[in-house]
């Protein structure tokens, strides 16, 4: 089977069984000449596996990811480098820098404006609902961000524990995980679909990979009989070189599920899917989905495109994250759902590191739902 033809008939795929079985059609599957360590090292699950204890959590990592993507990528257009001093010096000056929002808040964008930024990163769920049995939905997260050549995905999104953004200033991820922390609530092997190409618009530093698709699927291997190995293993699959395989599709490839049916084109940045994703809530992601992801992220940076692309009956099936603190801004301006009574700045010094905090005060309501002065509870 063609490189190409295997990593669209995986991003097709909807449950594990279904993975497993299109890598055994392509012969894959059994032979151990073609899985590769993930960080190329062999006892990674201590790792892997001791990250985030709850799904939504470790699918924050993803999001920032994401995320740091976008704003990487107007910076390497530049021609800068971003661990250099020509490199904005935090988040807030880079989404002003490269996006022309006043001090990197996403509260004073309207909804539209926010929501047509968040199509450059896309949080699309597929695959089975609840109602379906006991089986959970499939996670995609697809940006147009830096992405990456075939050539340096084992020292990026491949690798474990590197400095790869620990001198970048503007982003968030720091601790170089490769977005592992979400493997361990991947079903029952793990499966995550990675296919990526990096920006044209980056100048080429000579990568001879540089306009080639990478693509590869990461799966758990736990410990079998006959072996000495006492833990599980983390591998993703390479080509018969333990190399990352790869294609040519310059027009780019249709793998974005939505909810209006069918894919959409991709044609550049990173794509990852996550089977059978063990959330706590497998109902609509517009609904419990994104209200936990707006508490865990209170403060995002850039905005994020949900998706909904199950057949749920629902008033729409895409909303527009934007976390916590946009909501209550948001909230706080609209006559019919402010429930905000005040709010106050607060700062603190914690053994030398500085913090703030927003405080919201909300309205006490009556058992008919009415407003009730709340002076009298101060």
């Amino acid at each position: 089977m063609e490189s190409k033809d295997l990593a669209l008939k995986l991003a097709y795929c909807d449950n594990e069984d279904d993975v497993i079985s299109t890598l055994c059609e392509a012969g894959v599957w059994s032979d151990p000449n073609r899985w590769r360590p993930f960080g190329d090292v062999e006892n990674n699950w201590s790792t892997i596996g001791n990250q985030q204890s709850e799904a939504e959590a470790a699918l924050v990592e993803k999001i920032v990811n994401s995320i740091d993507a976008m704003l990487m990528r107007e910076c390497l257009k530049q021609g800068v480098q971003p661990d250099s001093d020509a490199a904005p010096k935090s988040i807030a000056e880079a989404m002003e820098t490269y996006f022309q929002i006043r001090g990197g808040k996403l509260q004073d964008l309207t909804a539209g404006e926010r929501t047509s930024l968040a199509k450059s990163v896309v949080l699309a769920a597929t695959g089975y609902k609840p109602t379906e049995g006991s089986g959970y939905p499939c996670i995609t997260i697809a940006d147009c961000g830096e992405g990456q050549t075939p050539r340096r995905m084992p020292e990026t999104i491949l690798s474990i524990s590197r400095s790869n953004k620990l001198k970048v200033p503007f982003v968030q991820g720091k601790f170089n995980m490769g977005g592992t922390g979400v493997l361990r609530f991947c079903g029952e092997h793990s499966f995550q679909l990675i296919i990526s190409r990096r920006c044209p618009e980056i100048p080429n530093d000579g990568d001879p990979t540089f306009n080639r698709w990478g693509f590869t699927i990461v799966r758990r291997e736990r410990p079998r009989d006959g072996t000495n190995r006492r833990s599980s293993m983390v591998t993703y699959l390479v080509d018969e070189d333990g190399e990352i395989l790869s294609f040519d599709a310059p027009d780019g490839i249709e793998i974005i599920p939505t909810s209006k049916g069918g894919y959409e084109t991709m044609l550049y940045g990173m794509y990852c899917k996550m089977y059978e994703f063990h959330m706590s809530a497998r109902s609509n992601i517009n609904m419990n989905l994104y209200s936990r992801l707006s508490t865990l992220l209170p403060n995002l940076a850039y905005p994020v495109y949900l998706d909904e692309c199950r057949s749920f009956r629902a008033h729409t099936m895409f909303r527009t994250l934007s976390g916590l603190n946009v909501r209550l801004s948001d909230q706080a301006r609209s006559a019919e759902t402010n429930n905000i009574e005040e709010s106050l700045s607060a700062f603190f010094d914690v053994e030398g590191q500085k913090l703030s905090a927003t405080v919201y005060v909300f309205k006490k309501k009556t058992d008919k739902g009415k407003d009730v002065d709340a002076s009298q509870f101060r």
